[in-house]
């Protein structure tokens, strides 16, 4: 049986490709199942990061067509399906997904947000006309409020997630807006694969070498990883931190960092996390790539909108008892001298213990789905 995972892969984002190889990778050591990522993305979002290679700054064109160009290398190293399909025709899709696959897995990542890139319906919500085993892993709808839709595409999207056989989320708000859809369907909570697949220790060592090498970060401070192109959040901490430690940024440009690695690999992106004495970031792979290293790390939310509902890092944060490291620039009570006195607090007493503790907690819940994976799909395999 030939299981195909629908998500993100072709992203221009490091935490996207992760969870794609990691996902795969992790599916198949544990289960033995012939698993591909189908190589599908939309026509609109393929163009976004198109456009967002766009701009003022000569150089900064330079630096964001380098890390396309290195992004789109990296899709070698994916078990990508041997047929691509970049098409905005459902029916296509869907003639595609029936003649190779006997089950979907769509997810992880946010392939439950609606949005103008890509709007409703879609394909990641394996909607009507599939004759496959559909799943979900760690989906996640994040920053979208089922509340504010209008009672058809709620309709559609009940309709569709009632004909799953296996739905798996990634955060709590989400499983809280399908269980108010669907409240008779069992939904399970789940880790990001990032949490589940080990990166090779010789490797990464390997790889931040080069790094240091090609950029030359080793000027004898303490590496401190800056993942956010938040001027306010650079300025405050290299007003604190800028002499004692070396600040790298590594997912985005920030002029308040001493180098910008904007030409890295997703796994030279994850290998740099190794060699961090303190991260700040607003991602959400910032934060577990963070939590597995056992890195000293403030994560920063800056959007209003979680003043309604708990975003995905603080829902991660809070089931594992490391709230003291989440930080709301929208909270009426922030403040920033307070908040650099907890990171001091942070840097000088990590929790490594909770960190450890987290990442078995979040593992323990890949295990379950894949033990529920294996009694859904098991008897298709002979197929």
């Amino acid at each position: 049986m030939k299981i195909g995972i629908l998500t993100y892969h072709r992203s221009i984002n490091y935490g996207a490709y992760l969870q794609s190889y990691c996902l795969a990778s992790a599916l198949k050591e544990k289960t033995g199942f012939n698993v591909e990522i189908i190589d599908y993305s939309m026509p609109e979002a393929e163009w976004w990061y198109v456009r967002n290679l766009i701009s003022k700054n000569p150089f900064e064109i330079f630096r964001r067509l380098s890390r396309y160009r290195t992004f789109k290398k990296s899709l070698q190293l994916l078990p990508l399906s041997e047929q691509k399909l970049i098409t905005g025709k459902m029916e296509r899709v869907i003639d595609f997904l029936n003649s190779h696959y006997a089950a979907i897995i769509v997810g992880s990542d946010e392939v439950w947000k609606i949005n103008k890139i890509r709007c409703f319906p879609n394909i990641y919500w394996l909607p009507s006309g599939l004759n496959c085993k559909k799943a979900s892993y760690a989906a996640s709808a994040n920053r979208t409020d089922f509340d504010l839709l209008s009672p058809s595409v709620k309709e559609n999207i009940k309709r569709y997630l009632a004909d799953y056989d296996l739905i798996s989320v990634r955060d709590s708000n989400t499983l809280n807006q399908i269980q108010r859809l669907l409240p008779e369907f069992k939904v399970m909570r789940s880790a990001d694969p990032t949490f589940v697949f080990d990166f090779d220790p010789g490797k990464a060592r390997e790889a931040v070498s080069l790094i240091n090498k090609k950029y030359g970060i080793d000027d004898g401070r303490p590496v401190l990883g800056l993942l956010t192109n938040s001027r306010e959040i650079g300025s405050e901490i290299s007003k604190r931190y800028g002499r004692e430690f070396n600040i790298i940024a590594m997912s985005g440009s920030n002029p308040f960092a001493n180098r910008y690695l904007y030409n890295i690999t997703p796994f030279e992106w994850a290998a740099m996390f190794s060699c961090m004495s303190l991260c700040i970031t607003d991602l959400f792979h910032g934060t577990v790539f963070s939590i597995k290293n056992q890195v000293p790390f403030a994560s920063f939310d800056r959007s209003a909108v979680y003043q309604k509902y708990e975003s995905k890092i603080l829902d991660l944060l809070k089931r594992n008892n490391l709230e003291e490291h989440y930080f709301f620039t929208k909270d009426p009570s922030f403040d920033w001298k307070k908040t650099i006195t907890r990171i001091d607090n942070i840097v000088s007493s990590c929790a490594i213990e909770k960190m450890k503790a987290a990442v078995v907690n979040e593992r323990n819940t890949f295990h379950e789905y894949i033990e529920s994976i294996k009694k859904l799909f098991e008897r298709e395999t002979s197929n």
